[in-house]
């Protein structure tokens, strides 16, 4: 057995990084700097990790617009109060708050734009207006009024600016100085809000982009419409890159088309649900797509293969799992959120893949111990599936299907071995049903699945509770399997796993409100339950009792297991408190108790080899810990000796009469008590004025703070008092006045001092006093 757990340490954290709104890529396309409700993320698209954080004061309100000054590496940012922020994004000082103005709408602004060369920016607001502003004099040169809400800006060539209108207008505005009319054309040739405008490089062309479902070609010079095109659904988004336009809509895919024709080329599906945004980045020769479910999709432009997905918010996530992970290769993560899509990501470069499969929120997965490729998934849409790991792919395959539950399927579990294997599932039906998998999988092969999905059978349905069953767990020996439910109880099941048969074992109840997990012991003789009650429960499997309750938790237990080979027990609660417990005979002993999570841990794994935990919860974060227990013990232990090794060379220098160097030994140590046992020795032999004289700089400094210290407790505050009048009087008082915050000193001194002078004086009179009584004193 290992050492006791003790102590967890965040290695990595998962959090959302990007609610919806708008989003800024840097020139070089290595950061991101996206929205998160009333802060920014700056997310390192090296390992997708969010790195920093720009502003976060809630009193600003939320976020409703930002955008990139890449000549001055700035960011502008607008606020749902009305205020602009100017925050540096350069690494000297980076999140600095430059400047804060607001600019007067009378509605939230939506849309922050900078011209070609970052001369001029432009606000346009719901309140149909649009202020441009010059950078440099930071004042707003121009107020312009629209007819209905701004969608879109577009700054073109000769001065102009196009924006766009809810109702499928487009106005053309003059920013030249001197323009009397600054509205110069208006163009009605849409029927639904103009979502892009586009200017075609090195022509007098704009392609206007609607939801409509067409475009719009037009000459800015004559103001004449060329063409309109369809595009055959409602667009979001569209950019123009030379000759061709990409396009993102409501179907979800990019398209590419040929923009003076409309011409499709091309086009990839990305996902499921509509696209709302996409940019282009020359330097890496990528394009970055934004889904209306907060996913970041980073593509080649070339081949429009997805090189890179970044989920932004995960919502409350219910389950995680690690598959595929072995001594050479870290594996892969898989996680169930609330949406019908599993998130999985690759532990070695953190790049997160969507995997869809299911029609409903997948609420639990798990992985096979008998085969590291193979992982099962249960969903609200009453069905499980089994997956099979595609590590060149970096995706999931969906190699079989289970229907029958009639009700949500809330829980799952694989057998222990692969010979005879099979997979457990619970739903809110209050059913338990096996599922034979003996036909479907040769575990002596690398889980080289059929290629198309097969459905499995169920072997046994065994209605198990009155209530929502909330997991199911098998034992090691796969004799046994166990089923928690919110009817408070626990129930063991007997596997024959010739027939593929369940039959009720025994009934574990005791919990005074539902219970949520269960686990089996490593040995299979006794099972650890969380429940609602805020206890833990240890129980024997072979008559049924409950050997421990285990108390502590101030919020109900929704997760615990069994680590160290038995002999600790981890947990986690709905208040995202992690505990971990030593087992004694008589009772639990909470070793550490971790604030981990600000909502529910729904979700608590680990590696085998108990190196790394992983946990998950209503706070969509999913956190990464490792088990430092041994690296801090072996430096307490280092410490340690360091500490009797510094005492024993104290102690030498002591006996041998060398004050001098234990006082300079004592003071490079940083060691008060062993300065003091210094300066005291000195204090015995008057040498202290000695002494002081040979120390440098630094070691007054030093010993002038311990002796501030010292003044502050009546038992070493004399010798604090004589180290000071030492100094005092050995050291001239400019070299003094040089010394790094010795005024500082200085005053931590006075009220410590005037207090001993008030109890010495306080002290004289009760001497007098007492003189006086005795002198008057007669014997009778």
């Amino acid at each position: 057995m290992k050492n006791l757990v003790k102590i967890l340490s965040q290695t990595r954290c998962i959090e959302a990084c990007f609610t919806g709104g708008d989003i800024a890529w840097s020139a070089d396309g290595r950061r991101l700097y996206t929205t998160c409700t009333s802060s920014i993320k700056e997310i390192n698209l090296f390992d997708n990790l969010a790195t920093r954080t720009i502003g976060s004061a809630e009193e600003k309100g939320r976020i409703t617009a930002l955008t990139l000054d890449h000549s001055r590496e700035r960011l502008l940012v607008a606020y749902s109060s009305g205020l602009i922020c100017e925050y540096s994004i350069k690494e000297s000082d980076f999140g600095t708050l430059l400047r804060s103005w607001k600019p007067m709408h009378s509605a939230p602004i939506l849309i922050v734009k900078f011209n070609s060369d970052g001369s001029l920016f432009a606000t346009a607001s719901s309140d149909h207006n649009i202020k441009v502003w010059d950078v440099r004099k930071q004042t707003c040169l121009y107020h312009l009024a629209g007819a209905s809400v701004v969608t879109t800006l577009c700054f073109v060539r000769n001065g102009r600016l196009l924006s766009g209108y809810m109702d499928g207008t487009v106005t053309m505005y003059s920013l030249n100085p001197g323009v009397v009319n600054r509205a110069m054309y208006q163009w009605k040739c849409h029927q639904s809000q103009i979502s892009s405008i586009c200017e075609i490089a090195d022509t007098r062309k704009a392609v206007l982009i609607s939801r409509d479902q067409t475009c719009t070609i037009i000459d800015m010079e004559t103001t004449k419409v060329l063409k309109s095109l369809p595009l055959f659904e409602a667009i979001e988004c569209g950019i123009v890159i030379g000759e061709k336009m990409l396009t993102v809509g409501e179907k979800g895919e990019i398209v590419e088309w040929i923009t003076e024709t409309a011409q499709r080329k091309r086009g990839k599906l990305l996902a499921g649900h509509s696209l709302k945004r996409i940019l282009y980045n020359p330097t890496v020769d990528q394009l970055l797509i934004i889904s209306a479910e907060e996913i970041i999709y980073l593509i080649s432009a070339s081949t429009f293969n997805v090189e890179k997905q970044i989920v932004g918010f995960h919502d409350e996530i219910f389950s995680t799992a690690i598959v595929g992970k072995t001594s050479e290769i870290p594996g892969h993560l898989v996680v169930a959120a609330n949406s019908n899509l599993i998130r999985l990501y690759n532990l070695a470069t953190w790049d997160c893949r969507l995997i869809d499969g299911h029609t409903d929120s997948v609420l639990s997965v798990r992985s096979a111990l008998w085969n590291h490729s193979i992982v099962a998934s249960c969903s609200k849409d009453n069905t499980i599936k089994l997956w099979k790991l595609d590590t060149e792919k970096n995706t999931l395959e969906a190699i079989a299907f289970g229907t029958g539950h009639t009700n949500t399927v809330s829980a799952l579990v694989f057998s222990h071995h692969g010979k005879e294997s099979f997979v457990l599932s619970a739903a809110h039906d209050t059913t338990l049903k096996l599922w034979d998998l003996r036909k479907l999988l040769n575990p002596s092969k690398k889980c080289a699945g059929p290629a198309e999905e097969k459905k499995l059978i169920c072997s046994s349905t065994i209605v198990a509770h009155q209530k929502n069953i909330t997991c199911v767990e098998c034992s090691p020996n796969d004799a046994l399997c166990l089923t928690a439910s919110m009817d408070k109880t626990i129930k063991l099941w007997k596997i024959d796993t010739g027939r593929m048969q369940l039959g009720i074992a025994g009934t574990l109840t005791g919990h005074k409100r539902g219970v949520w997990d269960a686990k089996f012991s490593p040995n299979a003789q006794k099972v650890v339950s969380s429940s609602g009650d805020q206890t833990l429960k240890i129980w024997s499997v072979g008559d049924f009792s409950c050997l421990q309750t285990i108390s502590g938790h101030s919020f109900a237990v929704l997760k615990g297991d069994w680590i160290n080979n038995g002999s600790q027990l981890i947990s986690a609660d709905s208040g995202g408190v992690i505990k971990i417990w030593k087992l004694e005979n008589n009772g639990a002993e909470a070793e550490a108790s971790i604030e981990a999570h600000d909502d529910k841990i729904w979700s608590l794994c680990f590696t085998e080899d108990e190196s790394q935990y992983i946990t998950a919860g209503g706070d969509g974060r999913i956190i990464i810990w490792k088990d430092v227990s041994d690296e801090k013990r072996h430096e307490e232990d280092k410490k340690r000796r360091e500490k009797i090794e510094q005492e024993q060379t104290l102690s030498n220098l002591l006996e041998q009469n060398r004050y001098l160097e234990a006082l300079e030994y004592s003071l490079n140590l940083n060691r008060p008590f062993g300065s003091l046992k210094v300066v005291t020795k000195l204090s015995e032999r008057d040498s202290l004025d000695a002494a002081f004289a040979q120390l440098d700089t630094n070691h007054l400094r030093v010993l002038l703070d311990f002796a501030s210290q010292w003044n502050t407790n009546s038992r070493t505050a004399t010798m604090g008092q004589q180290v000071l009048q030492a100094v005092l009087l050995v050291i001239r008082p400019e070299d003094l006045l040089e010394l790094p915050n010795f005024t500082q000193i200085v005053e931590a001194f006075l009220p410590y001092t005037k207090r001993h002078a008030q109890r010495l004086d306080k002290a004289r009179q009760d001497v007098s006093l007492l003189e006086y009584t005795v002198a008057q004193m007669r014997l009778t």
